[in-house]
């Protein structure tokens, strides 16, 4: 997560990213004083205050932020991210076969540079997570059902693969 910016550094922030679109000072000066300091939140509420119908409202957490952020996908990379939650703030990538059905596709290259904002891969091939408010909130989104489902399926996983001492 980035380092929080004092208010000059996010009204500027603010500023430039709302110059091609402009909105009302008001809703700059809320989002600035929504964000909490956080660039990433900044950026988040300018975003849903542009799409929610050029009301300019905001949304009132950073966890209705990032869903707000998340909404604006295809539903076929909502449901991917959503799935990668499932898996932790960090994980292997070869996990998400078990986690992938209901129609949620193997994320390809394309795939994979359409949500570049959202993951970052490190060198040992695992992948994490940018925002651990991002992964929460997807994560927050799976039904209770989905979710104890999909645990079992990738508990079962990883039982097969330690073995009896897991």
């Amino acid at each position: 997560e980035p380092a929080p910016l004092d208010r000059n550094a996010l009204v500027a922030l603010a500023e430039a990213v709302t110059e091609a679109a402009p909105m009302p000072p008001h809703v700059l000066a809320l989002a600035v004083d929504r964000s909490g300091g956080s660039p990433q939140f900044l950026r988040d509420l300018l975003r849903a205050a542009a799409s929610a119908n050029g009301d300019g409202t905001l949304p009132e957490s950073i966890e209705a932020a990032a869903m707000a952020r998340m909404d604006l996908l295809a539903a076929s990379d909502r449901a991917l991210i959503r799935r990668a939650a499932l898996l932790g703030r960090t994980f292997d990538p070869r996990m998400l076969v078990h986690v992938l059905d209901d129609g949620v596709s193997w994320p390809d290259e394309r795939t994979w540079a359409r949500l570049w904002r959202y993951f970052e891969v490190h060198d040992d091939g695992s992948v994490q997570f940018r925002s651990a408010v991002v992964r929460e909130a997807a994560y927050a989104a799976m039904t209770y059902r989905v979710r104890r489902r999909l645990h079992a399926v990738v508990a079962a996983r990883l039982e097969r693969e330690v073995g009896p001492a897991a």
